[in-house]
């Protein structure tokens, strides 16, 4: 019997900004790092397209001691650059948010981390394409999200 592959040509929409002009550097940096992993996923190659997604987030975050715990909060550069077109009400609740999105930011961490080691691109269980998509589609919302926020 004769085995063949098929390559399989898969479509995954993604709104990346096009224009990062005027965005803080970790924002623009992370829009380039997904742009690669778009192309990884389309070229089938998912630990790539994780790890980039992994880059992405490493770029906007940085490590904080809280409860004597390093813990991964969004890089005062980008926060600073949101806050500042807020005031008053309007900046408590945005500080809140952005609280928020930290422990999404930290449970999507986790997640990559399952497939790819913390501290190194060592691949710890394969990501298969659902998860590179997945984790891929997460990432460019909360990249995205920041993007506009800083904007407004």
């Amino acid at each position: 019997s004769v085995k063949y592959f098929e390559r399989v040509k898969i479509e995954v929409e993604a709104k990346l900004p096009e224009i990062t002009e005027g965005l803080p550097k970790p924002l623009v940096d992370a829009v380039k790092a997904l742009r690669a992993a778009f192309n990884d996923i389309n070229n089938l190659d998912f630990v790539s397209a994780v790890i980039k997604c992994r880059s992405a987030m490493e770029y906007i975050t940085k490590r904080e001691k809280r409860d004597g715990r390093d813990t991964k909060v969004i890089k005062d550069e980008v926060k600073g650059a949101i806050l500042s077109r807020y005031e008053g009400a309007a900046k408590g609740v945005y500080e809140d948010v952005l609280e928020t999105l930290e422990v999404t930011i930290r449970d999507i961490y986790e997640m990559m981390s399952k497939f790819i080691h913390p501290d190194s691109d060592k691949v710890k269980f394969n990501p298969r394409m659902v998860d590179a998509v997945y984790v891929f589609r997460q990432t460019v919302d909360i990249i995205n999200y920041l993007v506009e926020l800083s904007r407004a």
